[in-house]
């Protein structure tokens, strides 16, 4: 864990419902004129994206977006939350504003982009 984050809110689920994560590549590629590509590391650790999607009560709606607007300031913040996979406490980077979509009365499915901080 790099450095502490805020709490993931009380008020809010503990476990992702859907979950996925891709690496992103460390490594950039310029083509030249002539011979191979040219390749250099872009960064020493991985950096991890993950797609993660949560049912929550309305209600809950407006714990999230405070979360994000107000303690993460917008996604600058970190936060803590178990890594979904292997249950390890984690430090989390929103990557982008939660995406809210309706499931019938009083419920939304909310999908969200995070960082795994290294």
């Amino acid at each position: 864990m790099a450095t502490t984050g805020i709490d993931w809110p009380a008020g809010l689920p503990d476990c992702a419902g859907t979950y996925s994560e891709k690496a992103e590549p460390v490594t950039v590629r310029t083509n030249v004129e002539e011979g191979p590509a040219k390749v250099r590391r872009r960064f020493t650790q991985r950096v991890v994206r993950a797609q993660v999607g949560m049912q929550m009560h309305i209600n809950q709606y407006d714990i999230l977006d405070d979360f994000f607007y107000i303690q993460l300031n917008g996604g600058v913040g970190r936060f803590n939350f178990k890594h979904p996979w292997t249950g390890v406490a984690s430090v989390w980077r929103m990557i982008e504003s939660p995406d809210f979509s309706d499931m019938g009365p009083m419920a939304v499915q909310v999908t969200m982009v995070w960082e795994l901080m290294p």
